[in-house]
């Protein structure tokens, strides 16, 4: 994806999303151990896969000297 489209898109969303903070029927209730269930949940499965990626090429992140 080019640079430009890139900054297009992101912009896009930015204006959507904040636009959409004007209405409430879009102010969702969550159900705070859900989300934080979820957080967890999405936290440990991208560092079992960063992990992964790291020993797949030799790469030590606690190497300090």
């Amino acid at each position: 994806m080019p640079e430009f489209e890139y900054w297009k898109f992101t912009t896009k969303i930015i204006t959507g999303a904040l636009f959409g903070t004007f209405f409430d029927f879009l102010d969702i209730p969550v159900y705070t151990p859900i989300l934080l269930i979820y957080f967890v949940v999405m936290l440990s499965l991208t560092v079992k896969c960063l992990l992964q990626h790291m020993k797949k090429y030799n790469y030590n992140p606690l190497y300090i000297f």
